[in-house]
């Protein structure tokens, strides 16, 4: 974190004492604050980041993206899928149920070769 406005010493030490008393339950290291409003916070990931995740399973980022994309559509009706087929079938049968169990609603899945791995997108469909 870097806090360059904070020019007064007993700002920092003020700010560096309010990151002790909320960050004392998370696992972490950081430095204190230094004469700069510098503060380095070091903390082990539980699970991949979200970049980690995109260049690693590219197919896999862009199906978790186009349901997130599906929970979005509020129009009525069925609801139209469309994604790259590569995307479209890295969506495991049980992701497809979860996600009919909290749409409610039948989704058509289309493949289209023509879409990129994150360009994938949904609409509702007439019932």
């Amino acid at each position: 974190m870097d806090l360059p406005t904070l020019e007064r010493r007993d700002d920092r030490k003020a700010v560096d004492e309010a990151l002790a008393r909320l960050l004392e339950s998370w696992p972490h290291q950081r430095t204190a604050i230094n004469g700069f409003g510098f503060v380095q916070l070091v903390s082990r990931l539980q699970h991949p980041s979200i970049l980690s995740n995109v260049r690693g399973t590219p197919a896999v980022a862009g199906a978790q993206l186009l349901m997130r994309r599906i929970e979005d559509v509020t129009e009525p009706g069925g609801l139209q899928a469309y994604g790259h087929p590569s995307v479209v079938a890295a969506i495991s049968p049980e992701w497809s149920q979860e996600l009919l169990a909290r749409t409610g609603r039948g989704i058509d899945w289309i493949a289209d070769p023509a879409l990129t791995l994150l360009g994938g997108f949904a609409q509702a469909a007439a019932s």
